[in-house]
C-alpha cells in the first residue's frame, strides 16, 4: 500500500513539473522545449518526468488541459450563478481575463499552438474548449430569448473576447519597448482598461441596432404595370 507521504510527494512533484513545463513551453514552444530543463526547474530527476507523463507531448497536453479545464470550470460557475444575461456576459469576460492575467505564460503557449494548427490539441483539451464555448452559447441564448441580445454565433463572440486578451497579454514586452517612443497617453494600456473595452465592445455588438432594423424595411418592387 502506498503511504500518504509518498502520495503527497508524488502529487507535489507532478505540480512542480507542470509549473516548470509552463515556463519552458512559453519560452521555447513545444519543439524547442527540453525535458531536461523542465526536470531541473522542477527539482526532480528526469525519470520522474516519465513516471508522471509518457513523453513530452503528454506533459504539454497536461499543461493545456490544466489551464483550459480551469477556465471551463470557472465560467460554468458564472453561468450557474445566474443573473441578467448582460451581467453574466460581463462576468464571463472578467473571469476569462482574470485567469489569463494570472497566467502570463498561457497567451504565448496558446498563440504558438494556434499558429501550429493545434496539432497537440487532443480530445480532452478539445472537450474543455468546447465547455467554454457551450457556456458562452448558453449565456447568449438566454439573452436572445430575453430580447436583450441579437442572435450571434458563439464561436465568433468567443474569438472576439479571447483574441484581444491573448494579443495584449502576449505583446507586453513589445509594448513596454514601444512605450519609450510613444506619448504616455498612447502607451497606457492598463489591463483593467483592456478588459472594460472588450466588455463594452462585446455588449455593444450584441445589444446595438441590428443591421436589418437600421436599414429600415425593404422596399417592395412596384408591379410592372405601375411603372411608367
Amino acid at each position: 500500500m502506498v503511504s500518504q507521504k509518498k502520495r503527497r510527494d508524488s502529487a507535489g512533484s507532478r505540480r512542480r513539473l507542470l509549473a516548470a513545463a509552463v515556463h519552458e513551453f512559453a519560452a521555447r514552444g513545444f519543439d524547442g522545449a527540453k525535458v531536461d530543463r523542465i526536470a531541473r526547474r522542477a527539482r526532480v530527476n528526469k525519470a520522474m518526468v516519465y513516471y508522471h507523463f509518457r513523453h513530452k507531448a503528454d506533459l504539454y497536453r497536461a499543461v493545456l488541459l490544466e489551464r483550459f479545464g480551469a477556465i471551463a470550470d470557472r465560467v460554468a460557475i458564472v453561468r450557474a450563478e445566474g443573473g441578467a444575461p448582460e451581467d453574466q456576459l460581463r462576468r464571463f469576460v472578467a473571469t476569462v481575463a482574470g485567469l489569463i492575467g494570472d497566467w502570463p505564460e498561457l497567451p504565448g503557449i496558446w498563440l504558438r499552438e494556434m499558429a501550429d494548427g493545434g496539432r497537440h490539441v487532443d480530445a480532452e483539451v478539445m472537450a474543455a474548449l468546447r465547455r467554454v464555448v457551450d457556456t458562452l452559447a448558453a449565456i447568449l441564448d438566454a439573452g436572445t430569448r430575453a430580447g436583450c441580445f441579437a442572435p450571434a454565433q458563439p464561436l465568433v463572440v468567443q474569438m472576439g473576447i479571447v483574441g484581444p486578451l491573448l494579443l495584449v497579454a502576449a505583446s507586453a514586452p513589445l509594448r513596454a519597448r514601444l512605450a519609450s517612443v510613444l506619448s504616455t497617453r498612447h502607451a497606457d494600456v492598463a489591463w483593467p482598461a483592456i478588459v472594460d473595452h472588450i466588455e463594452r465592445g462585446t455588449l455593444a455588438v450584441l445589444t446595438g441596432p441590428r443591421p436589418e432594423a437600421a436599414a429600415g424595411p425593404a422596399r417592395r418592387p412596384r408591379p410592372r404595370s405601375a411603372r411608367a
